[in-house]
């Protein structure tokens, strides 16, 4: 809402109450004086100045609605927060004078958060913080990317696609953005999920975020089938010994973390085999399958170069494992089966970036305004 915008609404909202407060201030009995006028004094009955205040109550009503569809985007504030949920608000932004489609903030932390919807564009996000940096961007048809970081390989970003829209192309109808690459591979990100070959697990074992691609499954027809899986951000390569049997009979080491595996093997068509990853304490592998354990990982952390982490998942997800209270979100935009990704500072602060569609006509995948757990402030 521009500034003069603001400015008429506070002007009518001050004027109403006043008028409002002289009129009943006025009130005797059952009439009201006003101001003479040339023919004498006219009055009103109390029924006529009930009736007149109640008008003036509708449109002190509309006035505040309006204020909040800005402020919260719908008819009504967010319901109070639920006490130990973490909150996420509206960004205060400042526009770029010199292109209206740029704006800037920061949290209260100087976290500095950047984004633009440029026409013709997929929008972009960048939110830095302590030397840590990512960037959100669509490419304008059918792919959101997330740029980051890792700590695991600190000399190089990584650039990957995570969301994608199901038609693989911008149109009229955008019905789902998945959790997904490129090609349409899924990205497991809740653990213990089944994942077939060419899809991708996030996994964080010893607090060691890492997104491995499945490979290659064993037929579980030779004793040194394996499972292989490649790390997309390290490069690194890592084989699980199975054998004859269909899952890992001890930990497999991934880095600092151990993991435990089991296959659904498929003989008849082997694309259709899928794997089970699971780590943590009490989590095992058998015949019959993968057992994540005393705790169920969502959503896991993906440690960046400089102490702060993100994580990637569909924001019913995130909000989940992250204990963000969905009450505060209200805003229909915000679409908890999109994906989204979660900026985690290192101090706790949070600010999320979901997916949402861009455009009228032709409808594409792209972030849209990010949300925030601290007070932020336009720069």
């Amino acid at each position: 809402m521009k500034t003069k915008e603001w400015i008429s609404i506070v002007i009518v909202v001050i004027v109403v109450a006043v008028l409002a407060s002289l009129i009943t201030a006025n009130i005797t009995g059952n009439v009201i004086k006003v101001s003479s006028v040339t023919r004498g004094t006219e009055v009103y009955t109390k029924a006529e100045v009930d009736s007149k205040l109640n008008t003036l109550d509708t449109k002190i009503s509309a006035v505040d609605k309006k204020i909040d569809n800005h402020i919260w985007g719908v008819t009504t504030p967010p319901a109070p927060p639920t006490p130990g949920m973490v909150t996420l608000l509206p960004i205060t932004f400042k526009f770029n004078p010199a292109n209206s489609n740029q704006r800037n903030s920061k949290d209260k932390n100087g976290a500095t958060i950047f984004y633009d919807t440029s026409v013709g564009t997929g929008n972009k996000v960048v939110i830095k913080y302590n030397g840590d940096a990512i960037v959100l961007d669509g490419d304008n048809s059918a792919n959101v990317f997330v740029e980051f970081t890792s700590e695991l390989n600190p000399s190089s970003s990584k650039r990957i696609v995570f969301a994608h829209d199901t038609d693989g192309t911008g149109d009229s109808k955008l019905n789902l953005i998945r959790l997904a690459n490129a090609n349409n591979n899924t990205i497991h990100v809740v653990e213990g999920e089944a994942a077939y070959v060419n899809e991708y697990i996030v996994v964080n074992s010893n607090n060691e975020g890492r997104i491995l691609q499945v490979k290659s499954l064993p037929t579980g027809t030779s004793s040194t089938d394996n499972i292989q899986v490649d790390d997309i951000v390290s490069g690194e390569t890592f084989r699980f010994i199975t054998g004859y049997k269909n899952y890992t009979e001890s930990a497999q080491t991934i880095g600092g973390g151990e993991y435990w595996a089991s296959i659904n093997i498929n003989r008849a068509d082997r694309a259709l085999s899928t794997v089970k990853m699971v780590w943590g304490a009490g989590a095992r592998a058998s015949a019959s399958g993968a057992n994540v354990g005393t705790e169920k990982t969502i959503a896991p952390k993906i440690g960046l170069a400089n102490g702060n982490s993100i994580a990637l998942g569909y924001v019913r997800d995130i909000f989940s494992a992250y204990k963000i209270d969905n009450n505060q979100v209200t805003s229909s935009i915000y679409n908890a089966n999109n994906p989204a990704v979660l900026f985690i500072e290192s101090n706790g602060a949070m600010i999320l970036v979901p997916v949402g569609k861009k455009g009228t006509s032709t409808l594409v995948p792209a972030p849209i305004e990010p949300l925030a757990s601290t007070t932020t402030v336009g720069i």
